[in-house]
């Protein structure tokens, strides 16, 4: 439930627009029941904080693969120079 959600002044207001007092309380409870399932901004807060933390780890691992990548490459191209030098007359 919305903590902040005060179905009784909902349905108060209902009631002084002229709405019938079970209609008003009707409304009031559907709305409530409709609140409850939507997301808050403490919701997406925590799914803003998680998916963030997600993106970082990726990051980092892609990072990391590439530098792994980079070194082979690196390596090869040493063991590659070193062969041709160790040709050459």
């Amino acid at each position: 439930p919305d903590p902040d959600f005060d179905t009784l002044a909902y349905a108060q207001t209902l009631k002084a627009a002229g709405v019938e007092e079970k209609q008003a309380e009707a409304h009031a409870e559907a709305a409530r029941t409709v609140r409850a399932g939507l997301a808050t901004k403490a919701d997406l807060r925590e799914l803003k904080a998680e998916l963030k933390a997600e993106i970082e780890h990726r990051v980092n691992g892609a990072l990391t693969a590439m530098l792994i990548v980079t070194g082979v490459i690196i390596a090869a191209l040493v063991a590659a120079t070193v062969a041709i030098m160790n040709q050459l007359p």
